[in-house]
């Protein structure tokens, strides 16, 4: 018999919107309080890239199919996780229901503006010709059709631009033109703060782009342009899809020390926007670095956390979760794979209230460096170091930038809405656990966080302390009673 699972709401009461996050120095926090808020996220696209269909009278994104959300959240409520990061978005579809269920499970979106289709991202091959007003256009409507949304704190203005010598030499100019108009938008059309930023690969290591590159793409985005009213060019974060700490690897192999010893400096919040190397493909990943992401005091206090790649298990095996039917993603029943049991027993070996008691008091501001190709390591290799290359403003896009992109389609959180979905759930060894799987609405404005190591409770709001929420599930937990759980909230 096929079970059903329910969001539990307190009484007739309606979920807060999630507490604001803004930006100070190189940290995210809570608006209003000082509390430090550390990314805690999963790469959410079911069905991979075939979970964006782009034409036809049925087409979907990852966030358009409550069915989906409604069971997903369930899943990623339990971890402790508080962010998702979802890459390809129809700007004309509606969110509502998905969006609001996120932010009712006390979890946070950060959204890729750019999707696969022409004119609807930067080609990393020739970014000249796909930087123009059509291009813009669709950006721009993204923002619009989510930035409604109190629980989406960022956008990605692109990801992974660039690869070898002559994408490092041609493109940095168009990302920074990207996050200005992204910038510019945002500032002219919403009534609050989302930052953007912009998300590399990691060039460490046999890089066509250079060994360098990563550190001076950093310093690219990040420093200041004398005479820029608002710094509207300058990234507002930095994040790296990094796959450099592999199985049982150690902090030193990693090559975690080189990076603190990189980025110690940084002027703005860095984040692993992917992480979770799966070599040797196939075997179930440890996720040893959790550990020394949010344990090391160097790491704490160098970098924002990390997004785990990624949610469903897709033909590059990085999954946490495995779609029972693959061709239907909306209503298949998911099976935990061992990847989810050992993520989830890193986060909770955390002391994340340590984290969450880290106050702005203690932050040490470090200023933007004035842009100058001093900065680049990599000039010798051709790294872009002209930073009055950066291309204005395309004059077809000045209306849109003036008036805002025309859009019927502006999300907002829905006061109600039907919690309940239909498909099963089972634990890594096959057995069906969808009763433990009760998503808990978060009272109060409280954000999702892994239970605390001292006293079970989680959640974080704008008080910066611990207040109950839902109850980390391993695969073979067992959950209280949805009574018991009510009770621990009140």
């Amino acid at each position: 018999m096929r079970l059903s699972t329910t969001l539990v709401a307190l009484g007739a009461t309606v979920a807060a919107a999630l507490p604001q996050i803004e930006i100070k120095g190189n940290q995210f926090y809570f608006t209003g309080n000082g509390s430090e808020f550390k990314i805690r996220g999963l790469a959410y696209q079911p069905g991979g890239q075939s979970a964006f269909k782009s034409d036809g009278a049925d087409k979907f994104d990852p966030l358009s199919r409550p069915d989906q959300c409604r069971r997903d959240a369930a899943v990623i409520q339990s971890l402790g996780a508080n962010v998702i990061r979802v890459y390809n978005l129809h700007a004309d579809l509606n969110h509502d229901e998905c969006v609001t269920v996120f932010n009712n499970a006390g979890i946070y979106l950060m959204l890729d503006v750019n999707s696969p289709v022409v004119n609807t991202h930067i080609n990393k091959e020739n970014a000249k010709s796909t930087y123009h007003h059509g291009y813009l256009e669709n950006i721009f409507k993204v923002v619009e059709a989510f930035k409604g949304y109190s629980n989406v704190i960022a956008f990605f203005a692109g990801n992974e631009v660039i690869d070898d010598k002559k994408q490092a030499r041609e493109n940095p100019p168009y990302i920074r033109a990207v996050t200005r108009d992204l910038k510019q938008y945002i500032k002219k059309h919403s009534d609050r703060f989302i930052a953007v930023g912009y998300a590399a690969t990691d060039t460490r290591s046999a890089s066509g782009a250079g060994k360098d590159s990563v550190v001076d793409l950093w310093n690219y985005l990040g420093c200041s342009i004398e005479d820029e009213e608002g710094d509207m060019s300058r990234a507002d974060f930095f994040a790296v899809n990094i796959y450099s700490w592999c199985g049982d690897a150690t902090f030193e192999e990693s090559g975690y020390p080189e990076l603190v010893k990189d980025f110690a400096q940084t002027s703005l919040p860095i984040f692993w926007s992917e992480h979770g190397c799966n070599e040797p493909v196939g075997s179930p990943r440890p996720f040893n670095e959790i550990a020394a992401m949010y344990g090391r005091d160097e790491m704490v206090k160098t970098f924002a956390g990390g997004i785990v790649f990624e949610y469903t298990q897709e033909a590059n095996k990085f999954g946490l979760v495995k779609m029972m039917n693959t061709k239907d993603t909306e209503s298949s029943d998911v099976e935990l794979m061992k990847d989810f049991d050992n993520l989830s027993k890193q986060y909770d070996s955390i002391d994340w209230d340590k984290i969450k008691n880290i106050k702005t008091d203690s932050l040490k501001v470090v200023q933007p460096p004035q842009c100058s190709s001093d900065l680049i390591l990599g000039k010798s290799n051709g790294f872009a170091s002209d930073f009055s290359a950066i291309p204005e403003l395309p004059s077809q896009a000045q209306g849109f930038m003036d008036d805002g992109v025309s859009l019927d389609n502006k999300g907002k959180l829905l006061d109600s809405m039907d919690y309940k979905f239909q498909q099963n759930i089972m634990d890594s060894n096959g057995k069906q656990v969808t009763a433990q799987f009760a998503l808990v609405e978060m009272p109060d404005a409280k954000v999702n966080d892994a239970p605390s190591n001292k006293d079970g409770s989680s959640g974080s709001g704008e008080d910066g302390k611990s207040a109950a929420s839902s109850v980390a599930l391993g695969a073979a937990a067992v959950v209280a009673p949805v009574v018991a759980a009510l009770a621990a909230m009140l």
